[in-house]
Parts: structure tokens; C-alpha cells; sequence
């Protein structure tokens, strides 16, 4: 229908023809035919796309926390670590909290693999209690869950599932999605200014405070260290937490 208006010679029909062509090729011109819904998710999409490249930068950046851990050694003393390797035989295994991290059968179990996924798509929402569980194998901690015994790991545990650098590379991306699903940039320290639907937080304490208690047992202090900023904010923001969630943030 563009072409249809042009006239004059055939030389100028030519020229007018790869002008339509680079004009249609424009993304500026594509913007600016769209709606203003379709504009915003335009916006939203690119936004998405540089959090992501972020989120697997970040989670990579494993010296990050070595930097920080003289920050932190009291409290990780504080909060202690059970000592040895869990030998209960509910227990799944080193290999088995490796594979329950990355990949879930069930619906309304979340895995790395569908945290990605639900960044990608912006479905923030899906990282909510009412819609997927996933603490007690994304985040392991050393103390009984609704799970039992099955993903609860102690020291020697630990220490194991660190020396897997790729494991603990995924590890990390899973928390840092996490947190970002509540509206937070890990990076800066502070609240999205134009978070995108579903970005904020949902009120659920206990994974909050799972979450810490995992970041201070695996020593990945600059993923803590942003997570305490946030709680921070909170707070400021007048949102009430659980005692014991806020044990896990002390004010030193």
C-alpha cells in the first residue's frame, strides 16, 4: 500500500522503493506504528533481555563473595553450621540436590530451568508461594524441612556441592532470579524504578528467610549482602517481617 503512492520516473520509483524498504526495516518506524501496549512490552522485552545477561553475569562473578568474606566470618559463626555429611537415607544424595536443582518433572515445582524460563517471559509471578515450591532444593539449608531430611545438607555437604564450580554457578543464578522476581536489583542496591508485572514482594517471610540462611551457609556474601539492602528497604518501606527471618539480617 506504501508503494502504491509513489510516482514519477522509474529511476525515482527505484530509489522511493529501497527508501520504503529501510523504513520498514526500522525498528523506530516499527515503534512507532505500534500501540501503546505494544510499545510498552517492546520496552519490557529489551529490559528483560539486559536483566538476564546481568543475572548470568552476576551469578559467574564467584569472586564477588571471596572479596566479602571478611565481613561476614562472625556471622557465619553466629549462625553455624551442623557438622559432617547428612547420612539419613531420605537423604537424595550430593548428585541428587545437583539434579533437583536443574530440573523438576513436577508441576508446581520450580528448577532452575523454569526460573529462567519465567524471567525470560516476564511471568514474575510464578516465583510466588501460591504458584510453585522450590525452597528446600534451590536453596538447601542444614535443618529439617516439610521435606524431611531429603535435601538437608551439613557441612561436609556443603563443602562438596561448593567445589562443584558449575553447580554453584546455577546456584546462584537461582537466587539472584529470586530476588529479582521481588522487584530488586542485586547489582545496585536498590528497587527497580520501572519494575515489570509481578516484580515485588509477596509477603511469604519464610522463603526470605530460607533464602538467607542458605546464602550464609554456602558464603555467597555479595548475593547477602544485597539480599540485607533489600530487607533494609523493607523495613523502610514499613513492611513487618518474622523475628526470626530478621535473625539472619543482625544490624552489625
Amino acid at each position: 500500500m506504501f508503494l502504491l503512492l509513489l510516482s514519477g520516473s522509474c529511476q525515482a520509483c527505484k530509489e522511493n522503493e529501497q527508501k520504503a524498504d529501510d523504513i520498514l526495516d526500522s525498528e523506530n518506524y516499527i515503534l512507532a506504528q505500534s500501540s501503546p501496549q505494544e510499545q510498552q512490552a517492546n520496552i519490557d522485552s529489551s529490559a528483560t533481555s539486559i536483566l538476564i545477561q546481568e543475572s548470568y553475569a552476576l551469578a559467574a562473578d564467584l569472586n564477588g563473595s571471596n572479596t566479602l568474606m571478611y565481613k561476614y566470618q562472625d556471622l557465619k559463626t553466629q549462625i553455624g553450621v551442623k557438622p559432617g555429611k547428612n547420612s539419613h537415607p531420605t537423604f537424595v544424595s550430593i548428585d541428587g540436590i545437583k539434579k533437583a536443582l536443574r530440573h523438576r518433572k513436577s508441576s508446581g515445582e520450580g528448577d532452575l530451568k523454569k526460573f529462567v524460563s519465567w524471567a525470560e517471559t516476564g511471568d514474575w509471578k510464578q516465583f510466588g508461594p501460591s504458584y510453585q515450591h522450590y525452597d528446600g532444593w534451590m536453596f538447601p539449608i542444614d535443618r529439617i524441612s516439610n521435606q524431611g531430611l531429603k535435601y538437608t545438607v551439613f557441612k561436609d555437604d556443603i563443602q562438596q556441592l561448593k567445589a562443584d564450580l558449575d553447580w554453584l554457578k546455577d546456584y546462584r543464578l537461582g537466587a539472584i532470579l529470586l530476588i529479582q522476581s521481588w522487584g530488586w536489583d542485586i547489582k545496585r542496591k536498590k528497587n527497580y524504578t520501572n519494575p515489570t508485572a509481578g516484580q515485588r514482594w509477596r509477603k511469604w517471610d519464610v522463603r526470605l528467610g530460607k533464602l538467607a540462611n542458605s546464602l550464609i551457609l554456602f558464603e555467597q556474601w555479595d548475593l547477602y549482602g544485597s539480599l540485607k539492602s533489600y530487607v533494609n528497604y523493607l523495613m523502610q518501606s514499613g513492611v513487618k517481617l518474622e523475628g526470626w527471618v530478621l535473625g539472619y539480617f543482625p544490624n552489625k
